[in-house]
Formats: structure tokens, sequence, C-alpha cells
């Protein structure tokens, strides 16, 4: 369909944009002001539909190895949501999860034994995600959803274990079992680094009568880029663009989305357009200070002489300076406990020798992966989290504009995927998900979204941006390599 395009986008830095790009004002749900630089597609009025993008055809059209930067430049830059036909073109995948899922017997043998945590809900008519959960083996869940027709039982988001470094997972059970089965980066996303693999499976209603034949997500937005594939049964979305998100009446207090559409709340920890934590990235940058400072000091003192001696001196001094840098990012924020708990070992090392080839002192090596990790789920107590809309768009009588006024009155985009189909969803996307037509399942890919979108121009420090380098900081890069050389060039499931 024809669309209009996005604001031209020459990058989308961690910055803030010029003033005159943001749009300052009150959230509804919040007396709080916020600023939304938003610098995406946003659907012309009227539209209810996405684009439809035909995926042999666009392969056959672009050529496979040309096809990933064709789809960042069409809708990844432009931050637009669009139904793919097809699934993912990768050899893992076809050969893993398009021919062996097929047989839930299969997966039953591969991942059975594995615990995962199931919601539940007490009848068909009851919506999930009131805090109901349970722990049971996959394939016990498998033989109750599939072969048994139970429909009070949905697998969804797992909890991720902090593996080496305090990186969380990638991926739990029972995807860890699994994952010889799918690419872990997929072609089509091109260098955009994943956050997250999920898979989701359910039975609904499949009478046209029954009331959970609509059975809802919940209006919500994501943190990070979803490319969502259906393997079986049929969804509805739903989707509002992250221009409106003042008008959602989030459970969260807004402060800001990016302009990539990544939303940022009160009370969470500031990060970057890319999801990157500032207070972890800063200490990032100074480990790499000290660790380079290190290895100069380490030759300098191996060169003898005046001049090396000189050399060795200056050395010693930029040293100092990056062990402070690294201090410093490593006391910020921090409580007046801790900050006493490491005094001894922090005098020690300042007052300490010094070998020649200096390591990190304690507690100071360099600073994994660690974000804000935003609960996308609903709590234990039942209470959403902060990116969930307090508007039911399933309520029988529809929206309540007496109680939410400022919600938006025009229609929303609409999407029917059906299986073999792949939906993408741009970080900030509000949308509102129903499952129906018996068993469901899906499988799903959370990246962390791109901030340096443009193919013209470049980002701030000069670096070009666009599909070669869909971010800013190398940050994400640099963090998927270490946990291949902390799982000894195998990421497993971190």
């Amino acid at each position: 369909m024809a669309s209009t395009p996005a604001s031209t986008i020459s990058t989308i830095s961690s910055s803030p944009p010029p003033k005159k790009k943001a749009k300052s004002s009150s959230s509804p749900s919040s007396s709080s002001p916020f600023v939304n630089h938003y610098c995406g597609y946003v659907p012309p009025f009227g539209t209810t539909t996405v684009d439809t993008l035909d995926l042999a055809s666009f392969l056959a059209t672009h050529g496979a190895d040309k096809a990933p930067a064709a789809f960042f430049e069409e809708y990844i830059a432009l931050r637009k949501p669009v139904l793919i036909k097809g699934v993912l073109p990768d050899e893992a995948w076809l050969a893993g999860v398009g021919r062996l899922w097929k047989d839930h017997e299969y997966l039953k043998k591969k991942a059975g034994k594995a615990l995962v945590k199931v919601e539940t809900r007490g009848g068909i008519d009851e919506k999930y995600g009131q805090g109901k959960e349970r722990t049971m083996r996959f394939d016990e869940f498998v033989e109750e959803v599939v072969e048994k027709g139970n429909e009070l039982l949905y697998l969804t988001t797992q909890e991720l274990e902090v593996g080496p470094e305090d990186r969380p997972a990638i991926m739990s059970s029972p995807l860890t079992e699994l994952q010889d089965d799918f690419p872990l980066r997929p072609s089509l996303l091109g260098h955009l680094v994943p956050q997250n693999m999920n898979l989701w499976m359910g039975r609904s209603g499949s009478s046209s009568g029954s009331s959970s034949s609509g059975s809802s997500s919940g209006l919500h937005h994501d943190y990070h880029d979803n490319l969502y594939i259906l393997l079986r049964g049929q969804k509805t979305f739903r989707l509002f663009a992250p221009s409106e998100a003042g008008n959602m009446y989030t459970v969260g207090k807004l402060k800001l989305v990016h302009p990539n559409g990544r939303i940022q709340y009160h009370d969470q920890p500031m990060v970057y357009a890319d999801g990157r934590d500032m207070k972890a990235d800063k200490a990032w940058e100074a480990a790499k200070r000290l660790e380079a400072a290190a290895a100069a000091a380490g030759e300098g003192d191996g060169g003898g002489g005046g001049e090396g001696g000189k050399e060795g001196g200056g050395g010693d001094n930029e040293l100092e300076a990056a062990l402070e840098a690294v201090l410093d990012a490593e006391m910020e924020g921090r409580d007046e406990d801790e900050d006493e708990d490491e005094d001894e070992d922090e005098e020690a090392w300042n007052q300490g020798d010094k070998p020649a080839s200096p390591a990190l002192p304690p507690s100071l090596s360099p600073p994994s992966s660690s974000i804000a990790s935003f609960t996308t789920t609903y709590t234990p107590s039942g209470e959403p989290p902060a990116n969930f809309s307090r508007v039911d768009l399933t309520a029988p009588g529809g929206v309540d504009y007496a109680l939410y006024p400022s919600f938006p009155r025009h229609l929303p985009l609409e999407v029917e995927v059906s299986e073999g189909e792949m939906f993408y969803v741009p970080a900030g996307w509000f949308h509102e998900v129903r499952s129906k037509g018996g068993v469901h399942a899906a499988f799903n890919y959370w990246v962390h979204p791109p901030d340096a979108l443009g193919t013209e121009g470049g980002t701030e420090g000069g670096t070009e941006g666009g599909f070669e380098r869909p971010y800013v900081s190398d940050f994400w890069e640099r963090d998927w390599r270490e946990r291949g050389r902390v799982r000894g060039g195998g990421l497993g499931g971190i």
C-alpha cells in the first residue's frame, strides 16, 4: 500500500535533538511533563493498515546479500511496522524450527524436562496477567495445551539467568535446550544485536462464540525492536505510534520518548536511545581507558633509559587519571555504605606497588552489559508494569472516553498475522495482541533498538550511521563478542 514516509532522519543520536523537534507536554495519566522526540513513521490520518512485504519477492528483487540492507532502509530506519509474508530464510531456521518444530513430540523429547513458568487463569473469561503462575515441565505443558485442549495455560517470557560478569542471558528454557534449531542473529536483521528470544504458546477458543477467542495481551509497548514469527494459529495486532505516547494512559509516568521511539519513564535509570544504561556505559568507557593506560605503562616500564623513564612517568600519570575515571564511574550512584565498604580496597590500590602489567583493581573489572532491565510482563501481584496502558481495548462497551478523554479517537492500525508470517514492530509502538484459532505458538527476537539510522551524513563524532553501523556506540556489538569470549567461543544460553 502507499504510505506517507516518516520524517527525514539523518541520525537518531543518544543526545537530544534540537529543541525545535522536541514536543513537551504532560501525560494525561500524570501531571509530570515529558518530552517526545519521536522522529519516525506516523500513519497518515485515516490509515488503518500496515505495509505488507512478500519476502520471497523481496529477496528475489534485492538478492539475499543486499535484502537486509534494503529492509533496514525501508522499515527499520523509518521505524515502520511491516507484515512479512514468509519466515526467516536462514538455513538454521528452515532446518530447525521450520521442519522439526511442527512435531510436538520432537519438542517434548528435546526440551521436555526443562522447567518453565506458565501463566494461568481461572476460566476462559478471565484474563492472563493477574499474577497467577505455576512451574511445570515443558513436556507436561505441551501435553496439556496441545493434546488435552487446556485453554487456561500460557507460556510467555521466562526469567533470565545471570551469567558470567553479571550478564543476563539472552534466552531461557525451553529455548536453551532448542537453541541449535534457530539462528542467534537472523540475517534479515543485519547488524542489530539481540537482547532476548522467547517462545510463546497457548490455546484460545476456536469457536466464534467463545469469549476466549479474542484473549488479549493488553495494550503495551516494548523497549526493544520486535521480530515476531507466528508458528501456529492466528494473531491480531492493534497499534498506535510512539507519537501517541502521551495519550496512552500508561501505568508509569512518562519522562522521555527517544527519537527512535524508545520510551523512558520516571523512576527508571536513564538510558540512551539504544538502551545502554548511561552509568554502565560510562563505566565501560572508563575501564577501556584504564586497560589502555595499563598496557602503555607496562610498555614504558620495559623501555629503560632516560627517555623511557620519562615516558614511563607519563604512563603512570595517565594510569592514575584512568583509574580515577573508573573509580568515579564505579562510585556514581552508590550509597554511602557501599562507598565505605570499598574504601580500603581503593586505598590499597592507590598506595600499593603497581605490577609491571597492571591489572584492574578489585571490584573494578570492565563492566558487563548491565542495563536497566525493565519488567515487561505483569508482576506476581498482578500489577501491570510501567509500559502498559490502563485502557482496555477489549471492554464490551469500547474505550471509556469519560475516564480516558485524551485517548485517541481514531482507529488504530490493525493487522492479522497468520501461521508462516512475521511482523516487525519497532520499539515504542503500543500494541495489543489477540490470540485465536485453537493452539497458537510464536517465536520472537527482541533486538536493541538502533539509534544511528541515517544513511546520509553521520552521527556524532563523524561516524556514519545506517545499516552497516546502526548504533552510535559499539557497546552492544562489543558486548555480544564478549559473551562469546566468556563462554569460550559459544554463546550458549546467554
